[in-house]
C-alpha cells in the first residue's frame, strides 16, 4: 500500500429512509510503505468512479500529485432490484466520498497542477503535454 497504513473510504449509503457512514478500511500488516516514492497520477474529464476515488484518496493524503484535468464526477452507486414481474427498477444507493469527506458527485477532483491540451492541437500535432508536466514533477522531486 502506498498511501498510508490507514486507508478510508467513505461511503454514504441510504436504506429504508435513513443514513448511514461505512468506513471501509484497509490495513495493513506489514510496513510496505516507501518513504521515497514518488507518485504523479494523471487524470482527466474521463477518470471516473474507481479511478476517481484513487485520486480523491491520494490528494486528501497527499500521498502524490494529480497532474491533468478536472475529473468527471462519478460519485454514486446504482443498485438494480429486479420486480415480481420479471422487470426491474435501478435506484442510487451509496455515494462515494473521498477520506476527508469530500463529495465528487457531479463536481470530480481538481488536480494539484491543472494543464488541458490546446484547442488547436490535432491528431498530426498531437503532443502529450499533461505527460510532459508529470515527468516534469517527478524530475524536480528526484
Amino acid at each position: 500500500m502506498f498511501l498510508s497504513v490507514h486507508v478510508h473510504l467513505n461511503l454514504l449509503s441510504r436504506f429504508q429512509f435513513s443514513f448511514l457512514i461505512r468506513m471501509f478500511s484497509t490495513k495493513s500488516t506489514s510496513a510496505i510503505i516507501n518513504p521515497i516514492l514518488i507518485l504523479v497520477v494523471l487524470v482527466n474529464q474521463y477518470s471516473a468512479s474507481a479511478s476517481e476515488i484513487l485520486a480523491g484518496a491520494i490528494k486528501d493524503t497527499h500521498a502524490g500529485t494529480l497532474v491533468g484535468a478536472t475529473t468527471y464526477g462519478k460519485g454514486l452507486v446504482q443498485t438494480i432490484y429486479p420486480l415480481a414481474d420479471g422487470s426491474s427498477v435501478k435506484l442510487t444507493t451509496a455515494k462515494y466520498l473521498t477520506p476527508n469527506k469530500n463529495d465528487i458527485h457531479a463536481i470530480g477532483i481538481v488536480p494539484d497542477v491543472e494543464i488541458d491540451f490546446p484547442e488547436e492541437m490535432t491528431i498530426e500535432t498531437f503532443h502529450d503535454v499533461q505527460l510532459d508536466k508529470a515527468i516534469e514533477i517527478m524530475e524536480g522531486m528526484i
